[in-house]
């Protein structure tokens, strides 16, 4: 008994020393964590970095001080050193490089460098835990935003521009990356892809917006997940710019990379405008992608197909609403490798409107084993179906989407013929007016997505809106929109340019 009593006390002492050991260490790291400076115009390598007014000069120089929890504010003006990240912070105590002032600090390649760079040494020895936020980068003569070997780093509020636009380059580059958070992100001008996700996992895309120019190479992508997996793209946009040469070929393409990656990845409530092929699932090798799913989201005026399923095992498409694609809204047809060309999915609760030629059209049915449609509505197309014919619960009726009122905006919201007419009563077509965050859509005032979170920001970046239609956005107007005809919610900390233009 006494022996036993002893032990007790013993681990009573042991948990409390634990406890206060973990507890001085956290303590340790958050009165060690510090805020430095770096002034493009005016900064000293020689000064301490700890104010405005004694701020560094030089990148190289501050990632030699830098550690876990500190945070480096970059002022206001065009810094011409790149930004290479070099060292790694410790959960809960990232290494934060932040814009002072939103949108107002710029690292210029000027062509002849990357802006910003942060490679870890290999697969196994990643950089780990940083964020990046509020900064722009831009004149790359490679990739504009290059990253490769990173694991927990977050980029929010950071905008690219112009990667070199003879090489197979990108705008934003992730390379065999894990756990990454893009989150109101901005991407432009020229490169092959604006949002490129080679061989990750886990990489969440959220409100990320692309505005696709032009490249001297024919393969081109607004968001491409390449060989990656169990990826999140939630609310993007991809446009081409209307000033641009019009070749972008793929708004969204999910690929599989030699018969490895591509499965598993959502993609919800994303819009793509003018692509060749808005969405489009396809595969180099084999058909053995898996688990792809998409729902609410919006495809217009592809040159091409709204969206082209050329690969993939139990792939769903739901609440699509595709709009004036140029050959076919859907197009499915297996791509034959070996004996591998079999390919099965399930399009349904869709939305198909004035495509030039077939609503949904099956090519090779002898390999698309196990594609099935049910509860679309097709409505002004040359034909329905080619291939295949109508599925369960599939109507057309005239959907009377209110674009006089509202624009391409309106292609965003479900209209009253078609509510309550999917499976089991559920609406017809995507609906795009609220966030989904980490999976789930949240309907309230707080996740109201228009006017868009970088309303302000990519207008002054690019001239363009992707709000307001009078300056190439979507919407001429959002009265009415979310209930009260009166008022026009902004998310917190937004300042609008123009409610009705």
């Amino acid at each position: 008994m006494i022996r036993h009593y002893h032990v007790k006390v013993f681990k009573s002492i042991f948990l409390i020393v634990c406890f206060f050991v973990m507890f001085s260490v956290v303590v340790t790291l958050e009165a060690l964590a510090a805020e430095y400076y770096i002034d493009p115009v005016n900064g000293k390598d020689s000064d301490t970095g700890l104010s405005q007014t004694l701020a560094w000069a030089t990148f190289s120089y501050a990632m030699e001080q830098l550690t876990a929890g500190d945070t480096l504010y970059l002022m206001d003006g065009t810094f011409t050193e790149s930004l290479k990240v070099t060292i790694s912070g410790i959960p809960g105590n990232p290494i934060t490089f932040k814009a002072l002032n939103d949108g107002q600090a710029t690292v210029d390649g000027r062509n002849s460098r990357i802006p910003f760079s942060m490679r870890g040494a290999s697969t196994s020895n990643h950089l780990k835990y940083v964020d990046v936020e509020g900064i722009v980068f831009r004149n790359s003569s490679n990739n504009v935003i290059d990253t490769k070997y990173i694991d927990h780093v977050t980029f929010r509020r950071v905008s690219g521009y112009d990667a070199d636009a003879n090489l197979n380059v990108v705008v934003f580059s992730f390379w065999a990356s894990d756990n990454i958070l893009v989150e109101d992100c901005a991407a432009g001008g020229t490169g092959r892809k604006m949002f490129s996700f080679f061989n990750c996992t886990f990489v969440t895309s959220r409100r990320c917006f692309g505005l696709w120019k032009s490249t001297n190479l024919t393969e081109t992508e607004g968001i491409n997940p390449y060989g990656a997996s169990d990826c999140l793209q939630e609310n993007c946009i991809h446009m081409d710019d209307p000033a641009g040469d019009k070749n972008v070929k793929n708004g969204i393409l999910i690929v599989d990379n030699g018969g490895v990656g591509g499965s598993r990845n959502r993609v919800y409530g994303c819009i793509s405008r003018d692509a060749n092929a808005n969405y489009m699932i396809s595969s180099q090798k084999s058909i053995l992608m898996t688990g792809n799913e998409f729902k609410n989201n919006v495809s217009l005026n592809a040159d091409n197909f709204g969206i082209q399923q050329r690969a993939g095992n139990n792939c769903k498409m739901m609440n699509f609403t595709i709009v004036n694609a140029a050959k076919n809204a859907v197009k499915v047809n297996a791509q034959l490798f070996g004996d591998s060309g079999i390919l099965y999915g399930d399009m349904r609760n869709s939305s198909l409107i004035s495509s030039g030629g077939t609503g949904i059209n099956v090519v090779n049915s002898i390999e698309v084993k196990g594609f099935v449609h049910s509860y679309n509505n097709l409505y002004g197309m040359t034909n329905n179906y080619s291939g295949t014919s109508a599925g369960t619960g599939e109507i057309s009726v005239n959907p009377n989407y209110d674009t006089e009122t509202y624009g391409d905006g309106a292609y965003l919201m479900v209209p009253i013929p078609l509510k309550g007419r999917g499976e089991n009563g559920a609406d017809i077509g995507a609906e795009v007016l609220y966030q989904y965050i980490d999976g789930t859509l949240y309907r309230d005032d707080q996740h109201r997505l228009w006017p868009w979170p970088m309303e302000d920001r990519i207008f002054a970046e690019t001239g363009i809106s992707v709000t307001w239609k009078a300056k190439g956005g979507l919407w001429k107007t959002l009265t009415g929109v979310y209930g009260n005809p009166t008022h026009i919610a902004a998310p917190k900390g937004f300042k609008m340019l123009n409610t009705n233009s």
